[in-house]
């Protein structure tokens, strides 16, 4: 057992979350419950980052003091929003109200009701409402039938047994003053082991996902055939039902610009016409990565070779400034006007296809054979 607990378990575990597009897609709106998951998730990622800081032993004393007893209160409420959180996220990725982990286990306090049960004992006692404890203030036992009311005094260390402790009187005039105290300890290893179970929970990600996957790769996607503008529709598709990949939308939004305009020019006609032997290349390979589901793969858009004296150009080349339009379209013909001409393009969408053509084919895209 550690004597704090160590924050980079849940930053790997926020890691492998948010960066598996899949999880997002998954949860976000679970198909069996309608439910919204993901935001679930959010929320108990960002409180148990916020709550493992608290949870240190350094950050305890054993002073009978006020100070003692606040520090006490906030140790406790962070194991608090943190355990709830593990529980919540529990029950997102199972999809069941009722999935709490250790939910019969008894092998931290050694009590006849569960750890769980207990530790809402000692929440309620030293932090929750101290002064409003109905049934059993001890949680000890099981089906107590109490009508009495239970009032806890302010707690504090030096008492005999335990690190911390805390006098408990009833409503009761026959009842007499209990003690009640907690070890430093024990409290550790209740969050240590809840905390740990974050692993768990990332296994069963994994299995979702997983099964997910499976199930897409036995859909078949068709071959690309026919209108290929209305293909590329198709895999946009298939990409927002399967995975939701931002990259792979975005390229496919731009293959359907680069095969739906129509230039006018020749000469643009001709580079296009190459370019676009190229980009089909690009189609099949994203009918691929769809089909086989490939979650890792990093795709990115081609990329070319840009001579520094044009990047500035290409920033300014969709401006709706016109005086600086102009000058990207000057700067950049200078650079490409043997291949195409900028001036003859209908719009700004043929007019950005036209130049990356251009520029694939000048920084080294081989005409296809």
């Amino acid at each position: 057992m550690s004597s704090k607990l160590d924050p980079s378990l849940i930053e790997d575990f926020r890691k492998k979350v948010t960066e598996n597009c899949l999880v997002k897609h998954i949860y976000y709106n679970y198909e069996n419950s309608g439910k919204a998951y993901w935001n679930t998730f959010i929320s108990a990622m960002d409180w148990i980052s916020v709550a493992v800081g608290g949870i240190d032993l350094h950050l305890l004393s054993t002073e009978n003091s006020h100070d003692a007893s606040r520090k006490m209160m906030s140790f406790i409420g962070c194991v608090d929003v943190m355990w709830h959180s593990i529980i919540r996220l529990n029950q997102s990725v199972l999809d069941k109200k009722k999935a709490t982990p250790f939910y019969d286990d008894c092998s931290i306090f050694g009590k006849e009701i569960t750890d769980n049960k207990y530790f809402e004992t000692i929440r309620a006692l030293f932090m929750a409402h101290p002064v409003d404890i109905t049934g059993d203030p001890f949680g000890i036992k099981k089906n107590v039938n109490n009508d009495s009311r239970w009032y806890a005094r302010w707690s504090g260390g030096k008492f005999e047994g335990g690190d911390f402790s805390v006098y408990v009187f009833s409503d009761n005039p026959e009842e007499q003053p209990k003690r009640f105290s907690i070890d430093f300890s024990q409290l550790m290893k209740f969050a240590e082991r809840r905390y740990n179970y974050l692993n768990e929970i990332w296994k069963k990600i994994e299995l979702n996902i997983e099964e997910y996957r499976q199930n897409w790769i036995n859909e078949v996607i068709p071959e690309p055939s026919g209108n290929l503008s209305e293909y590329i529709d198709f895999l946009s598709e298939e990409n927002e039902k399967r995975l939701e990949n931002d990259d792979l939308r975005n390229w496919l939004n731009y293959l359907k610009i680069a095969f739906s305009v129509a230039p006018k020019n020749k000469k643009n006609q001709i580079i296009l016409d190459e370019y676009r032997k190229t980009l089909f290349e690009e189609v099949k390979t994203i009918h691929q990565i769809l089909q086989n589901m490939d979650i890792d793969i990093n795709y990115k858009m081609m990329d070319f070779d840009i001579p520094d004296n044009l990047i500035y150009p290409l920033e300014k080349l969709t401006e709706y400034v016109p005086v600086l339009r102009e000058y990207a379209v000057e700067k950049i013909s200078n650079y490409i006007g043997d291949l195409a001409d900028l001036n003859s393009c209908s719009d700004i969408d043929e007019m950005q296809i036209i130049v990356d053509a251009a520029l694939w084919r000048k920084t080294g895209g081989a005409p296809p054979m």
